[in-house]
Order: structure tokens, then C-alpha cells, then sequence
């Protein structure tokens, strides 16, 4: 049987997600309850398959091993625990990476 880890947002990670449903439903609420179910099914994806995205480029700034995806013109920033993956950051993937962005 396949190892489960465990999906969490981190309160900030919540607050990106909620903000970018928010942003997209202002204009195109069905797009933005699609998104939502999509960024979902990749979270859930995460449950069996932790390390199935790549390593940030910026592990030189990071300084950890943190994963990434995009969803959309979205990018979701995560790290992979013991037992858990904790999803920390969800931003515009044209936005710049920082040491900040991923502090709590």
C-alpha cells in the first residue's frame, strides 16, 4: 500500500488561495470555483506523490528544499515533512520568489 501524507495550508497559503478565488469570482464566478477544484485535485495529488514537482530554481535564495507547481498563472510553493506536505505560498508565478515571502 502507498504511503498517504497528509495536505495542509499553511494560514498564509489559505489566505493566497482565498484571495485568488476572491480576485477571479469578481468577474468570472464559474472560472473562479473551477480554478478552486483544480488547485484541489493537485493538492490531493501531493497525498501519494510528494516529491512529483520539481525543486524551486531559487534553493540559492531558499536555502531549503522547497517543491513547486503552477496552476493557472499561479504558482504554489511547498515543502514536503515527514509525514505532511505543507503548501506555503500561492502567488502570481510572474511575481519574483523572496526569503520573505516563505516566512510565517
Amino acid at each position: 500500500m502507498a504511503t498517504s501524507f497528509r495536505v495542509e495550508l499553511s494560514p498564509r497559503a489559505r489566505a493566497d488561495a482565498e484571495a485568488i478565488h476572491d480576485h477571479i469570482a469578481q468577474s468570472r464566478p464559474k472560472a473562479a470555483e473551477k480554478w478552486l477544484r483544480e488547485f484541489h485535485a493537485k493538492l490531493r495529488a501531493l497525498r501519494t506523490m510528494p516529491l512529483l514537482y520539481e525543486i524551486i530554481p531559487e534553493i540559492d535564495v531558499v536555502g531549503s528544499s522547497y517543491r513547486h507547481f503552477e496552476h493557472k498563472n499561479y504558482r504554489i510553493i511547498y515543502r514536503v515533512e515527514e509525514r505532511a506536505v505543507v503548501v506555503v505560498r500561492v502567488f502570481r508565478a510572474a511575481r519574483r520568489l523572496t526569503l520573505e515571502m516563505l516566512q510565517e
